[in-house]
């Protein structure tokens, strides 16, 4: 074990909601935590927005009055940011009614056969 996960091991000791979240759902609510963290952190990279990365505990007392059980529940909820998406421009064919991205109004710029692409010479 390094000293980095000493130092976690050491603090999850010593703070008991810590010790909650570990133990919550077998460890599924510590594991979701962990696989949302760096997703989110890379989304606010990408996106240049911000994230949410929210824990909800429910605590539920079991029975009426004072009660020596409660029912915990853990919820991990991202609110990732998304990219903005730029809209395309499309053209409405005249008699088909079809989008196209060729301007129907505008010629086209080579009369005829279009150009063929030259073939890349390997020899000099």
């Amino acid at each position: 074990m390094n000293k980095n996960e000493e130092k976690i091991l050491q603090l999850m000791q010593a703070n008991p909601a810590l010790q909650l979240i570990a133990q919550l759902d077998g460890g599924r609510v510590a594991t979701d935590l962990a696989i949302e963290y760096p997703k989110l952190i890379e989304a606010v990279k990408l996106t240049g927005k911000k994230g949410e990365l929210t824990l909800t505990l429910i605590i539920k007392p079991e029975g009426k009055g004072e009660v020596q059980t409660v029912e915990v529940l853990g919820q991990v909820k991202p609110k990732t940011p998304k990219r903005d998406r730029k809209p395309s421009i499309f053209f409405i064919e005249s008699e088909t009614h079809l989008l196209t991205r060729n301007d129907p109004g505008q010629g086209e710029l080579f009369d005829g056969e279009k150009p063929q692409p030259r073939a890349a010479s390997g020899a000099k």
